[in-house]
């Protein structure tokens, strides 16, 4: 931990006695001989590989880069995301990419060296690491995106002829929060697929404000959906408990804008809201299972948007 060693310095195995042996996930934010934030290398030694072609899936919440060695050739970088660096003030975090593949050629035994940093989301998370043939890593990797693509342009389409109808019906005003909470879950899904960062070159400026965007689209979301139980279901709601969460929920919608260090909003904050959120997640769902059960129009709509 806080040396990012040269790949092209790497020696043999018996070298890396300094290293110190982790599992993965590891969190080395609650590792006592690294720091919250920092840098340091992962060292991976494959033997006996049995794919000639190499798939590798890597989640980890923070700045990376990604080295394949090889004996007898140059180091291969496969994997680059932010800006990876031993000076706090220079690393720049986003988001990960989670696939990469690389031909052995010929050879059984190869190393994975990783340069991290950590991006200031809450503690430092090295989460998974998988290695697999590169045609079922591939495959893998083109049906996720297909799935998403499909539900987020479902979602976009019912949003946008909500809000028409909507344009056309101003009193009404159910359709207008359905078409908002239409267009707020296509985006959370853009985003927490990562289809939206990665539309933008990593900046740490672009990071903090594409971060306060997704705590925002998390934080409004009991407000927005109270709303729609509230314009459809007026009497069962009880207005005191509607009040309460969109207060409490403005509240922590507005933590985006004031909160001065990202660190706090993705730590303190976020923790915060899970309980939260959690209990209104509950009680929303208790609602609308009463709604259901009293047949009341587009209570099964409700329902699906809300496990959505």
């Amino acid at each position: 931990w806080g040396s990012l060693l040269n790949p092209k310095e790497l020696g043999s195995v018996s070298k890396l006695e300094n290293f110190n042996e982790v599992t993965i996930p590891h969190f080395w934010g609650k590792d006592s001989k690294a720091k919250k934030i920092g840098s340091g290398t992962y060292v991976l030694d494959v033997v006996n590989s049995p794919f000639k072609r190499v798939g590798l899936k890597v989640s980890m919440k923070s700045a990376h880069k990604i080295f394949i060695l090889i004996e007898g050739r140059d180091p291969i970088l496969v994997s680059s995301q932010g800006h990876v660096s031993l000076k706090k003030e220079r690393i720049i975090p986003w988001w990960e990419r989670q696939y990469s593949f690389f031909d052995l050629g010929g050879k059984r035994n190869f190393k994975i060296l990783i340069h991290i940093s950590n991006n200031y989301f809450r503690e430092g998370r090295f989460l998974k690491l998988e290695l697999g043939d590169e045609r079922i890593l591939r495959s893998e990797k083109s049906k996720g995106p297909r799935k998403d693509f499909f539900v987020m342009g479902g979602l976009i389409i019912f949003g946008f002829y909500f809000l028409y109808l909507y344009i056309r019906n101003t009193k009404d005003k159910q359709v207008l929060f359905f078409s908002l909470l239409s267009l707020l879950i296509a985006y959370r899904l853009g985003f927490t697929e990562r289809y939206i960062p990665f539309l933008f070159n990593p900046s740490l400026v672009l990071y903090q404000v594409l971060l306060r965007m997704e705590y925002l689209s998390f934080f409004i979301f009991p407000y927005l959906y109270g709303k729609i139980i509230f314009v459809m279901f007026p009497y069962l709601l009880p207005k005191k408990v509607k009040d309460t969460v969109n207060t409490v929920s403005m509240v922590f919608c507005l933590s985006c804008f004031v909160t001065p260090s990202i660190e706090f909003l993705s730590g303190t904050i976020l923790k915060i809201y899970h309980p939260f959120f959690l209990s209104i997640f509950v009680l929303y769902f208790y609602y609308m299972i009463q709604a259901a059960r009293h047949k009341l129009k587009f209570s099964f709509l409700s329902i699906l948007a809300l496990i959505l």
